[in-house]
C-alpha cells in the first residue's frame, strides 16, 4: 500500500472545505462569516420540550410556574415569558408549551 497519493490541488480545496462544514467551524474565503453548528455538537445541551398548564395572567418577561402535565409524571417549573402578555381567560388552568435551553424553561405557546 502507498504512503501518500497524488491529489490534485482543486480536490484538496474541495476536501477541506467539506470537512470543514461538517465539523461546523468557519471555512476560509467562504462567504458568510462561518458555518453553523453541528446539530449532534456534544457541547450543546439538549432542548426540552413539554407541555403544561398555568394559572392567572402572564406578563411579558416574568416568570411563571407551569405544572407539566405531559410525560408520565407531573412535575412544576419556573418559565419566562419572552413574547407577549398572556391575559386571563379566567380559566383556571391555561394550557401552555414550554422549552429548556440549558437551565431556563421558556414560554413557547399558550391558549389566548
Amino acid at each position: 500500500m502507498p504512503d501518500s497519493f497524488l491529489l490534485s490541488k482543486p480536490f484538496v480545496e474541495k476536501l477541506r472545505t467539506t470537512v470543514a462544514r461538517v465539523n461546523g467551524t468557519p471555512v476560509p474565503g467562504a462567504s458568510g462569516s462561518s458555518t453553523p453548528p453541528r446539530l449532534d455538537d456534544p457541547g450543546q445541551q439538549p432542548l426540552s420540550f413539554r407541555i403544561g398548564t398555568f394559572d392567572g395572567a402572564w406578563n411579558q418577561g416574568a416568570y411563571k410556574d407551569v405544572t407539566v402535565t405531559s410525560g408520565s409524571t407531573t412535575a412544576t417549573v419556573n418559565a419566562l415569558n419572552l413574547f407577549a402578555d398572556v391575559n386571563d381567560a379566567g380559566d383556571s388552568d391555561v394550557n401552555c408549551a414550554i422549552a429548556r435551553d440549558g437551565a431556563v424553561w421558556y414560554l413557547i405557546a399558550s391558549e389566548c
